[in-house]
C-alpha cells in the first residue's frame, strides 16, 4: 500500500512522519512531502492516520484520518492440491457394501 502525504504550503521543515495503519504505527523521517510504502498489508479496510512532528519541537501536525481499502490480489495461479483420496474412499465404501451383500446372501442360503 502506498501513502502520499504533504504538509500545508507554508510548512517546509524536516521532521518525523507517523503513519498509523489499522493500529500499527510506523515512523519515517522526511520533509514536507513524503511517499510511504507499507509492506505486507493484508487485504481489508483500514483507517490511516497521518501525523508530522517537526524537528524544531513545534506542535505535531495532524493531517487526519482516511479510510483505505486494500483489495485482494487477482490473477494469481492456485497450487495443484487435488488428491485421489475421495476416489479411494468411494471405492472402499463400494467394496464394503458388496462384501456386506455377499455375507447377507450367504447367511440366507445356509
Amino acid at each position: 500500500m502506498e501513502i502520499r502525504a504533504a504538509l500545508p504550503e507554508d510548512t517546509k521543515v524536516p521532521g518525523t512522519w507517523k503513519f498509523n495503519i489499522g493500529g500499527e504505527t510506523e515512523e519515517v523521517r522526511g520533509n514536507e512531502k513524503i511517499t510511504y510504502t507499507a509492506e505486507n498489508v493484508p487485504a481489508g479496510n483500514y483507517q490511516v492516520n497521518v501525523q508530522f512532528t517537526p524537528d524544531e519541537d513545534e506542535e505535531t501536525i495532524d493531517l487526519g484520518s482516511h479510510d483505505v481499502s486494500v483489495p485482494t490480489v487477482t490473477g494469481g495461479e492456485l497450487p495443484e492440491t487435488a488428491t485421489s483420496m475421495y476416489n479411494f474412499l468411494l471405492g472402499g465404501i463400494m467394496l464394503s457394501l458388496i462384501g456386506l451383500a455377499l455375507l447377507m446372501r450367504r447367511k440366507v442360503y445356509e
